[in-house]
């Protein structure tokens, strides 16, 4: 009878062990896990700076850091306003002299206007934003005071036009404007790809270096 007692208790410790070292493996392998610290690693791309693109009215406004009036001019057929353009004068006090930038809309009446704008310069010149320059003082810090009215034009003018001309039509356009003693300069959608092109500042800042 002891010696079934005895082959019972065997068996049965045989079975514990046989549960309790799974058991414990088992234990082990969660306290394991448990000491690896885990981290919440997130993949970050670096975020890419938006290109701000300028449109042609952007860089009309912007080409020249000088003291300027902006207006409308309006070209007019039978009493009728046919078409509107932009113009800033602007004042270049270093030298004492000013010129004008004018931007022409989009419009298949761009090549007239630019013709029609050719004897109209003085109009432009002499008309109510003349008469307003008048009030305006310009004066840097410790030097005197100077007069819109002491600036002569330089006989430089910018035309931006956003509807492209043929470099025929351009060259006539040249031609009409030297004759009445101006000096344009046009400026259309080939001026603007430069201009937002992401070398060009790059090759403005290595130009720029001593």
């Amino acid at each position: 009878m002891s010696g079934n007692i005895w082959i019972a208790v065997g068996v049965i410790c045989i079975a514990i062990s046989a549960f309790a070292i799974p058991w414990g493996f088992y234990l082990k392998s969660k306290e394991s896990k448990k000491e690896i610290p885990r981290e919440n690693a997130t993949i970050q791309t670096p975020k890419k700076e938006a290109i701000k693109t300028k449109t042609l009215y952007d860089l009309f406004t912007t080409d020249f850091n000088k003291t300027h009036m902006l207006s409308d001019y309006h070209l007019t057929k039978n009493d009728k306003v046919v078409y509107s353009v932009k113009y800033i004068i602007w004042g270049d006090f270093d030298s004492k002299t000013m010129f004008f930038s004018i931007f022409l809309p989009k419009s298949d009446y761009t090549f007239k206007a630019c013709r029609f704008l050719i004897p109209r310069y003085r109009e432009i010149l002499s008309g109510n934003i003349r008469s307003l320059m008048k009030g305006i003082i310009n004066q840097a810090p410790g030097s005197r005071a100077e007069s819109w009215d002491e600036l002569s034009f330089s006989g430089r003018i910018y035309l931006y036009h956003e509807t492209h001309l043929l470099p025929d039509r351009i060259d006539t356009l040249m031609e009409e404007y030297k004759k009445e003693g101006l000096s344009p300069q046009f400026r259309s959608r080939e001026y603007l790809l430069m201009k937002n092109s992401p070398l060009y500042e790059q090759v403005i800042k290595k130009g720029a270096a001593p």
